[in-house]
């Protein structure tokens, strides 16, 4: 694979994680992990030729947008974990409101 392949397969794999991002509700953690471990693999074969630090900088700036989308999971968890605290609350006061 020459440089510029395998460059641009790391290329392609960052446009990938860019669409994947542009699409709300498509990524999950199965798909980001197994992304990853491509990315890793085709960062490690890559031979960083003309054009790599543009290819780096655009894997930066995807990082950013990564984290503040799996930051927005974790939050989207922790509402639901609530929720679902509240509702077994209520159940219980309830159940012990129907006991008394």
């Amino acid at each position: 694979m020459s440089a510029a392949a395998s460059d641009q397969a790391v290329l392609r794999l960052v446009e990938e994680m860019e669409v994947l991002l542009s699409e709300p509700g498509v990524l999950d953690q199965t798909r980001l992990k197994e992304w990853n471990r491509r990315f890793n693999e085709a960062t490690v074969r890559a031979e960083r030729g003309p054009g790599w630090s543009a290819i780096v900088d655009r894997a930066h700036a995807l990082g950013g947008r990564v984290d503040r989308v799996v930051e927005g999971l974790h939050d989207q968890g922790r509402g639901i974990r609530g929720q679902l605290e509240m509702q077994e609350r209520g159940a219980r006061a309830l159940r012990g409101y129907k006991g008394a």
